[in-house]
């Protein structure tokens, strides 16, 4: 099987094991999110007219009921906000964050999950890698960001499991 027929064979499974979820409705709201990806035009015209896009609060305004967020400083002024939008629109968060990358990143990370926590998030999510037939030239490189994947993952697990927060790469 090529790479190309595993991709669509598990968008197909993905399409139909949504299915039902797609006109399920708690509470009013679509048991679906957004995340950063989905509003890339949005979030580019939103800078361009030197304005902040507000994730959360589009897909509060779509009705639906949950939103992938950044949270860019993790101020108490931020988190506080984070945290009220999400109690109040009773969605679900799950915030980025930058994974430790050596052991003098740990503290900072343990800082910024206790603030997505605190911030309401349900789980992190971490972009680990680009795109790897445009990121690296050859399997050596490939098997070396993989390593370090690896350790990233095996710093950062301590800090997730004291803090209770799931992760997803």
């Amino acid at each position: 099987m090529t790479r190309r027929k595993l991709l669509a064979a598990g968008a197909a499974f993905t399409a139909v094991a949504l299915k039902p979820a797609t006109g399920e409705v708690i509470h009013g709201k679509a048991l679906l999110g957004g995340s950063p990806t989905a509003f890339a035009v949005r979030t580019r015209w939103a800078r361009e007219q030197n304005q902040q896009f507000d994730i959360i609060e589009h897909c509060h305004e779509l009705g639906l009921a949950g939103a992938e967020a950044i949270l860019m400083l993790p101020t108490p002024e931020a988190v506080q906000s984070i945290r009220h939008k999400v109690d109040e629109y009773n969605m679900a968060v799950v915030l980025n964050t930058r994974l430790p990358r050596n052991e003098s990143d740990v503290a900072q990370f343990d800082a910024a999950v206790a603030a997505c926590k605190e911030a309401g998030a349900i789980a992190l999510h971490a972009a680990m890698t680009q795109r790897r037939y445009e990121q690296f030239d050859s399997l050596a490189a490939f098997q070396a960001d993989f390593a370090q994947c690896q350790r990233t993952v095996n710093l950062a697990e301590p800090v997730l499991r004291k803090h209770r927060m799931r992760l997803a790469i």
